[in-house]
């Protein structure tokens, strides 16, 4: 059907950029999972390469071998477990 509303869950991955060699990068999430991120020429980057310590977005589908297939790669504005000022 188009325009039906695409299910998120398990399509979005979210957190703290360890990692980002090669084909590969590593996400901490928020609740301390570290997930595996396969990049290929397809996957769409922000114009600044995501560095260790980034807020990221990603998108995409996880595959058979438990790695998450991106298809695009976003930094986040948000910060991921900072402590706020005081």
């Amino acid at each position: 059907m188009r325009g039906a509303p695409i299910a998120a869950a398990g399509r979005i991955v979210s957190g703290r950029l360890v990692e980002f060699a090669g084909n590969t990068a590593t996400i901490q999430t928020g609740n301390g999972q570290t997930r595996v991120v396969r990049v290929t020429p397809q996957t769409r980057l922000p114009l600044r390469r995501p560095r260790p310590g980034d807020a990221v977005l990603v998108l995409g589908q996880p595959a058979r071998d438990g790695v998450f297939n991106a298809r695009a790669i976003a930094l986040s504005r948000q910060r991921v477990n900072t402590v706020p000022r005081t």
